[in-house]
């Protein structure tokens, strides 16, 4: 065994990624990763850093890219709470209108001392 590692995905998405490793893993096929400490802190980077690299070992390369070949791609186009982005966006605005608080009205402080002209 060498000890040389292979990149087999990009991941953008950490939830993503622990699922994909994960699932990696359960068949027996090693992972690691890089730039995963930077995205945990902050996850506005992945972008900048191109993703999560996720990575695995030459042997066990060809056996891995057969298996994420495999998989359905994830889709992050749902909606946020229905499938309708129409049905979505009419909920948004009714639970901002529900929760809007006005601000406090402006009152002038009352003063109890005779104040110059």
């Amino acid at each position: 065994m060498s000890g040389e590692l292979h990149i087999i995905a990009s991941v953008y998405d950490r939830s993503e990624l622990g699922l994909v490793r994960a699932w990696l893993e359960s068949r027996g096929i090693w992972t690691s990763t890089i730039g995963d400490g930077h995205v945990a802190v902050q996850w506005p980077l992945a972008i900048a850093l191109g993703g999560v690299r996720l990575t695995v070992r030459v042997e066990d390369y060809a056996r891995a890219a057969e298996l994420l070949a495999g998989l359905e791609p994830y889709r992050f186009a749902r909606g946020l709470f229905s499938s309708n982005r129409l049905v979505d966006a009419a909920l948004i605005l009714m639970l901002f209108f529900l929760t809007f608080v006005p601000p406090p009205a402006r009152i002038p402080g009352t003063y109890y001392v005779e104040r110059r002209a």
